[in-house]
């Protein structure tokens, strides 16, 4: 990797990546160099353990450590697509098997007699298959000893994309794997591709795992220059490791608990960074002012009276902690969480009308029509008809123009509504509670 590559280094700076490639990355939030050490996997495919070719079971993905033996290579068609097919025979001191891949022009030049590479893939088994195999017309000539031989096909009948069978030599393995992944072997360099745990990354068009793969590992000595932000007190009492250490093992793990170990930094990570705005916005909402509304133990007591039922211990808790952040300077911010049933509805309500009483306005957010409407009409038969509107899609502009029209008064008002809201016109005066239900639902 060049020197001159930083972690804010658009992607473009760093090799074999051009503007092309980098438009399919954008996809993938992928646009510096950062981004790739922030991009972890989707899931991991366990290539750790090498198999002896003897010891291959079918149906399984295993990975094998193996030289090549012979290579062969043809062209035959799937439909009017040209393939060209690769057949390559690996063998290591156990065994031999047979290994297919597709149109990768550039691998038959670089599977020379001998070579060792990791073969990683699902597993087949040849002689379950063999019955079945149609007839070929793949026509073979000599096979040279030194390298490899290229066949030609003829093109006047179709082939199949199985092994050939009529004028070339059935394999005499029992196993066969078909378009595994392969990782040659690199002497004083760990595996990357197969013979380890191996990261799968979301993808793109134009943008495999390998090729994140790749450059997450040239990019990871860049990791040196994030200081480790979390207190040496925190990491020690919560027993985690180092931010370096978990983005390392957590793209190229050495094993499972490394890797266990690495995502439960990650997981701390991402709860103490959500734990810690949120305390920043709290921080930022006690410096704006909002107008306090008091209400009196007296006066909610005879709001709660003219309920047709008597609250709940759960839910005059609620209301006391709502009441009492109502009387407050700055804005409340509060979430209501209770089951379907449990009387969420009536503590809104009882809030909405300790705010109308202090002669401000209260909008209340419904996600559907329909709940909007039976909020009103409850809210309605409480509050009083003249104190609840209701706004919706439906709503007669006729009727808009005249809720708009109240809004930019003094009176107290509680409107009700749907996203019809969530818009510039609706800019209520002397505005003192808003109240969102099934906010998740509003994204």
């Amino acid at each position: 990797m060049p020197k001159h590559i930083r972690l804010s280094s658009p992607v473009t700076e760093i090799p074999r990546i051009g503007p092309a490639k980098a438009k399919y990355l954008k996809k993938l939030h992928i646009e510096h160099a950062r981004d790739f050490l922030y991009t972890f996997p989707r899931r991991y495919d366990d290539f750790s353990r090498i198999i002896p070719i003897k010891d291959l079971k079918a149906g399984q993905q295993m990975t094998i450590l193996a030289r090549v033996k012979s290579v062969k290579t043809s062209y035959g068609f799937r439909g009017r697509r040209r393939l060209l097919r690769i057949f390559v025979d690996l063998e290591d001191d156990t065994g031999l098997i047979n290994v297919i891949w597709y149109n990768l022009n550039f691998l038959s030049k670089q599977l020379w007699i001998g070579r060792e590479l990791y073969v990683a893939g699902t597993v087949e088994n040849i002689n379950d298959q063999q019955k079945t195999l149609p007839q070929s017309s793949v026509l073979n000539k000599p096979a040279d000893p030194n390298r490899h031989t290229t066949h030609k096909k003829n093109n006047s009948q179709p082939d199949s994309e199985n092994l050939p069978t009529a004028n070339c030599q059935l394999p005499t393995s029992q196993f066969r794997m078909r378009s595994p992944a392969l990782e040659f072997i690199t002497h004083n360099q760990a595996p990357t591709h197969t013979g380890r745990i191996i990261p799968i990354y979301p993808e793109t068009y134009g943008v495999s795992s390998r090729f994140i793969r790749y450059n997450v590992k040239n990019l990871l000595p860049l990791l040196s220059a994030i200081p480790e932000y979390l207190p040496s007190a925190i990491i020690k009492r919560q027993k985690i490791i180092g931010i370096h250490q978990a983005v390392t093992h957590a793209h190229f793990p050495a094993s499972t608990e490394e890797l266990s170990i690495a995502q439960e930094r990650l997981r701390f990570d991402e709860l103490f960074f959500l734990q810690l705005s949120a305390l920043v916005r709290r921080r930022q909402r006690a410096k704006k002012i909002a107008p306090p509304i008091k209400i009196t133990s007296r006066q909610l007591n005879k709001f709660v009276s003219r309920l047709p039922f008597k609250l709940t211990s759960a839910q005059q808790t609620s209301l006391d902690e709502i009441i009492n952040d109502l009387a407050k300077t700055f804005p409340m911010n509060r979430l209501l969480q209770g089951d379907v049933g449990s009387g969420k509805s009536a503590v809104a309500l009882m809030a909405a009308r300790a705010v109308l009483h202090s002669q401000l306005k209260v909008m209340y957010l419904a996600p559907t029509e329909i709940l909007a409407r039976q909020q009103a009409d409850s809210f309605a038969k409480f509050l009083g008809a003249k104190n609840v509107a209701l706004l919706i899609g439906a709503t007669k502009i006729k009727d808009r123009r005249a809720i708009l029209a109240r809004l930019q008064q003094a009176d107290p008002l509680c409107l009700i509504g749907t996203h019809s809201l969530l818009n510039e016109e609706v800019a209520p005066t002397h505005l003192g509670l808003v109240i969102i239900d099934e906010q998740h639902r509003f994204g």
